[in-house]
Order: structure tokens, then sequence, then C-alpha cells
């Protein structure tokens, strides 16, 4: 025999003891009908068990307002500023290295021309005579020696002036004259004098182009002649010399083997220009990047770097770098590749004026200070060979190449003009709305809509709600929004701080859209958990572009522009179906049912809601987890009253009836769970919902229990 609990063997006594208990007979022996009134489980519901705390605010008199605000668009600075790549690359080929002029000079006295005709034995040296008419003098081998400069070289360009000063007594005519390679002859120039008369000089200017000259040379006078004095005496110097000056000059060649002069191969002041469409940046504090230097020699001397960026300073650094890049060796190039982080630094963009000011210096060699610009980086580049005194071989593939670059920039601050864009946002947002309302069941009060906009970018811009539609996935309902109005905002542009460590107060803005200007109550009665939006973004919306240099719009990395949508709905309704549920506290061992013979259950209601209301109770098997409908009690749950913050309860007493099947049911593990339905009365008059308002609700039973002794 099962045990008895222990307030029902008191309340069986109490019972027995009034004469409620009756003795009857049977076949198991003795035993008596007890009837005992048992609470079974009990519950309260409010309002607030049901709203997230969210969403639910309260007035000072506990009337309660669901508001909900969900960001829907964020514009950053690199969704309109992104900084390019910058490159630089100069390259010097032989072809503009130099090499110094070549000159050397020969002459042929005239006791060299006396010895060379006889005349030597019938004229001394210091003597006044007449010189006779001469010709058919030549002199060979005459050693043109330049090989302290160059050995051999190969001449893309290249002029050879052959000067003669005549410092004899007599003219020279006739003068036939060759130079030649002295290792295999090859002629180089060949060319006649017709007639240089004494104390005077004549000039030949060979091109040397294509030609292959060594810096051992030979000239030869084929022929030459002489009129003589013409009868008169002169005086005669054996040491006076008919003067021949040979000089190279304007050298490029296609190779040589030559000892190469120091000499600057870059040494200029240049920029790199962003190009970021109509964004006109004067600075930027750099929150992060990279300066790449790749240098590329062939040339068998090393090449001496500097790389200055006179406006890109951190502190009182000034952001510069030199080096040496080795000699090549070989036709192969020594390589030199560096990377500087330039995180941190203030880039100034206003190009080659802005630092020439600060100088006072014109250093892009243009005669000029020069006009400030915009998105423009100044920079001063050098690069020199120092001549090590050797010969050494170069060719027309041989070079220096140097190569710069910004690379991977990402400003932590920028200002000057930012520009105007249109920027299209489309996307779906979900809301958080309780699930208390039926769909298209509920009529709210003074619903509010309001786009907001906050603004910490620093320029100006207009925002367009251009579409809006609530939906409600679990019912598959959609209400797009109409509007007698434009939803648009025009926002200001913030104060900057001028600081990266301080936040930009957003300037923020907002566009209201009510249950006069639009749906917007027929979009919350949907009870939606999604919003589908279409935003355009105006950035500098109709704003003439400034004069160069002049904009004072101004974006930090870290700052925003929010667009949000704020959804005010306050419980102010007229509702047919407005659902609140629980789950009851079981209060009763499920043993105490086994003995139970008959009986009836009672919902007591106490309602403080001035709603009516149905309610639905259903079996909740708590190892399962699943529902089984227990009764739909068609009873009305009479409505409380409200006035301000006092509200009186009315109470309900609705029966249950119990059947063999349900008390079958009710001895299983299980909770009750309660969904009341509520209905404003009357149906067209809003009714507001506090949040001290309540429903209790109360389980009991009125059952038999067979007693055996």
């Amino acid at each position: 025999m099962k045990r008895i609990p222990g307030i029902l063997l008191l309340l069986a006594v109490f019972v027995a003891s009034n004469f409620f208990v009756s003795c009857r007979l049977g076949s198991d022996g003795p035993s008596w009908d007890v009837q005992v009134m048992a609470p079974l489980a009990s519950g309260e519901l409010s309002i607030e068990n049901l709203i997230p705390d969210s969403v639910m605010q309260e007035d000072e008199d506990h009337f309660i307002r669901l508001v909900f605000e969900q960001d829907i668009y964020e514009l950053k600075m690199t969704d309109f500023l992104n900084m390019p790549d910058t490159n630089y690359q100069f390259a010097a080929y032989l072809d503009s290295i130099k090499l110094n002029p070549l000159e050397v000079m020969q002459a042929i006295t005239l006791g060299d021309i006396f010895t060379e005709t006889g005349l030597a034995l019938f004229i001394p040296d210091g003597s006044t005579t007449s010189i006779p008419a001469l010709n058919g003098i030549s002199s060979n081998n005459l050693q043109i020696d330049a090989s302290e400069y160059f050995t051999t070289m190969t001449l893309a360009e290249g002029l050879l002036d052959i000067r003669i000063q005549n410092n004899l007594p007599v003219a020279i005519t006739n003068l036939i004259f060759e130079v030649l390679n002295a290792s295999d002859l090859t002629l180089i120039s060949r060319d006649t004098f017709s007639i240089i008369y004494p104390g005077t000089m004549e000039l030949k200017t060979i091109n040397l182009a294509e030609k292959t000259i060594e810096g051992n040379l030979v000239a030869n006078i084929v022929n030459m002649g002489t009129p003589g004095s013409g009868g008169q005496a002169v005086l005669i110097n054996y040491a006076d010399a008919l003067e021949t000056t040979f000089k190279v000059y304007n050298i490029r060649p296609y190779s040589a083997t030559a000892i190469f002069p120091s000499q600057d191969l870059i040494d200029k002041g240049d920029v790199l220009i962003f190009g970021i469409n109509e964004i006109a940046l004067n600075s930027i504090i750099v929150r992060s990047g990279v300066m790449t230097i790749e240098g590329y020699n062939t040339v068998e001397d090393p090449v001496e770097f500097m790389y200055e960026l006179p406006a890109l300073i951190k502190g009182t650094d000034t952001f510069s770098v030199d080096g040496v890049i080795a000699a090549g060796s070989n036709g192969q190039a020594s390589v030199l590749q560096m990377e500087h982080d330039v995180s941190g630094y203030d880039l100034n963009l206003q190009g080659p004026g802005y630092v020439e000011s600060q100088v006072g210096a014109d250093l892009n060699a243009n005669g000029i200070i020069d006009a400030d610009t915009i998105n423009t980086v100044f920079f001063l580049s050098r690069a020199s060979i120092d001549s090590t005194g050797n010969l050494i071989s170069l060719s027309l593939q041989d070079s220096f190449i140097f190569r710069s670059a910004l690379r991977d920039l990402i400003p932590e601050y920028a200002s000057g003009f930012l520009g105007r864009d249109t920027l299209e946002a489309e996307g779906i947002a979900e809301l958080d709305f309780p699930d208390i309302f039926d769909p298209g069941s509920v009529d709210l009060e003074q619903t509010r809509l309001r786009l907001k906009v906050s603004n910490q970018l620093g320029l100006q811009a207009k925002v367009e709600l251009q579409q809006l539609k609530a939906h409600n996935t679990a019912h598959g309902l959609s209400e797009e929004l109409e509007t007698a109005v434009s939803p648009e905002l025009y926002i200001e542009k913030p104060i900057d701080p001028h600081s990266i460590q301080l936040d930009v107060i957003p300037t923020v803005s907002y566009f209201e859209l009510n249950e006069t200007n639009s749906n917007i109550n027929e979009l919350t009665a949907l009870s939606p958990n999604q919003v589908e939006y279409q935003l355009q973004v105006f950035l500098n919306h109709n704003l003439p572009i400034p004069p160069i240099g002049a904009g004072t719009d101004f974006i930090y990395e870290r700052s925003r522009l929010k667009a949000a949508l704020e959804m005010e709905v306050p419980l102010s309704l007229i509702a047919t179906h407005f659902n609140l549920e629980d789950t009851l506290q079981w209060n009763t061992s499920l043993d105490e049912l086994e003995e139970v013979s008959n009986g009836r259950l009672y919902a007591l209601v106490d309602n403080s809601f001035p709603f009516e209301a149905s309610i639905e109770l259903s079996l909740l098997d708590t190892l399962t987890g699943e529902l089984e409908s227990m009764v739909m009690l068609a009873n009305q749950i009479e409505a409380g009253s409200s006035d301000g913050l006092i509200h009186d309860y009315a109470r309900s007493v609705l029966e249950i009836p119990v059947d063999e099947q349900l008390m079958v049911k009710l001895q299983s593990p299980q909770a009750i769970l309660a969904r009341i339905n509520f209905r404003t009365i009357p149906t067209n008059e809003y009714v507001k919902i506090y949040s001290t308002q309540r429903l209790n609700i109360k389980l009991t039973a009125d059952f038999s229990y067979q007693i055996k002794p």
C-alpha cells in the first residue's frame, strides 16, 4: 500500500471528525473516501517576463515602451579613401654615364722638317736665310698615348677635333693627315688641310659615331708642302713647330674599358603623386605602411645613394636613407633591397612648394619656389660614382637602377578635401521584437521610427532611406514603408580634435517617421523580426571642389559614420490576440494522485490587466519537453481595472472537467503551461500596459481520495 501524504492524512482526520467520512465495505476490506481541496500548480504572468530588458523601457508611472536601436550601416575611412601604392624609378644607363674629354698634343718641329728634307746640311739653326718651296714632306708613326684614360671604346656618339697650330715661319699647304689604331692600323680618320698660314690655327672635327678607338693611336702626316719664304730671309729656329692637338669629347660609348670619373648619376628633386580621384589631401598621419628601396648596379664601380623625403617627419626626424650598392661584376648586378616602417610619420602632401617654402630654396631646380599642391610627395634623390681610378669595363647594358615605393599606406588621420561620392548600402537587420502579438491582430498607438545618423567623419553628407520593409519570417508576412515625405538627413561635419588620442564627438541627426507621415503602425503590427533596408549616402553633397590646398575635411581611422534605426513602440494598443504564457510551478508530488478516485480542477485567475482573456492549459512533460493540450477554457477571464498606478484585480474561477484519461496524464512527470490570449475592451479604445500589471493563476483540485486501513 502507498504511503498517505501527511497533509492528506491530517485533512482526512479533520474531515472524519466532522462526519464527512463515509464507510464502504468491499471485497478488499474496509475503505474511506475523503474529499480534499488541494493546490496543484501556481504562477504569475507579467509583461516583464516576456520582453527582454534590452528593449523594454518604463516611464515614471511604469508605462511600458518597446525601444529598439539597430545599426544598419557603417562608413569608415577605408570604404572611400584608399592610398594607392606609389612607385618611383630612375635608371642611369651607360649612355648617360660620362667620360671625361681626352686631349693629346703632338708637335713636328722645323728641325724635324729640315732633317727630313736634307736642308739641315745647308741652313744651320739660328741663321737668317730664305726657305725654299718644299713638297712631299711626310712624318709617320706619331704616337698618341691616351691609355691612362681608356683602353678601348666603341662609340655611339663622339667627336674628334684635330687642331693644327702653325708656329713655323712659312705656310703649310696640302697637309694630308690620318689617325689609326696602333694595334691593327684601323683607320679612324683621314683629312686634308689646304693651307695653314704662319701664326694661325686650323681645325677639323671628325664624327666618331660607330667607331672603335683605342687608347694607343698612331698619327701619320701622309703629305704636306710649303711655298717657302718667297725669297725673304727669315730667322731659322729649329724649335719652331707645327703643333697638332687631338681632342675626343661628347663621348657616349656603346662599350668601354676606361677610368670613369667621379660623377652624379642622380641629383634631382622629384614627386610621387597619389591618384585618388577627387580627393585632395594636404597631409596624413601614417598608421601603417612601408617604404621599400631597391638598387641594381652592374657598373664596376660602387654607387653611393641618398634618398630623402623632407615632408615625411616623425618628431624631429626627417625620413632619409643612404647607402652603397656594391660594384657589379662581369655584367651581373649587385642588388640592394631595403624596407623601412613609416608608421607614425606625418606626411605632408603639398608637394615641393611646402618644403621649398620651409627652407627658402629652389629644391627641384625649376627656378621658382613652387606653389602648394595636393596628393603629392616631394623627395630628393642622389646617386654617384666615386671613381676608383681603375680601368673598368662597361657596355650599354650596364646600368644603375634605383626604385622606391610607398606601399600599404593606411592613414591614421588625413586632412584636405575628401571628395564627392555616392555610396549605396542595402541589407537585412535582425530585430529582437518580442513574440507576443499575433501579426495583424494589434493596432499600436503612436509608434515612432527614427533614422539616426551619427557622424565622426570630418565631412558633410546626406543620407537617404530609399526603402524599408518589415518582415515577420515566422508567419511569412511583410510590409513596406510608405511615407508622405522623403526620409533624408543632411549631416554636418563634427569638430576636429586635432589629436589621434581623442575620439571625435559625433554630430547626431534624426529623421522621424510616425503615424501621421507614414504607415509605421502597420509595420510594427507585424511583430517584425527583420527589417530590410536600402540607403544612399552622399559625401560632400553638392559642395564645390575647394581651391587646391583649401580643403578643411578630416578623417580618423577609427571614426565612423553610422546609420541606425530607432523604433519606439508604446504599449498602448487595441488587440484581438495578445498572448502571454508561462509555466506554472507544480506543487504536488506525483504519488499523491494515485489514490484519487474522482474530482474536479479549478483555475483561479486574478487579473489586473485591463483585458479580457481566455486561457489554454497544456501538459508539459519535463523529461521530453513535449506539449500535450490539456484543455482550452472558453470561459472568459474578467478584465481588471487600471487607473494610473492603481490596478485592481478581478477574480475569475474556471472549472476544468477531469476524466479518467486526464487523471492518468497528471500522474506522469510534468508541468502546466498556461497560455493567455488577451483582447482589449472596448474594441475601439487603446489600452495601456504597465509593468506593475499581473495575472496570477492557481490551479486547484477538489479530489476524493480513497484511504484504506
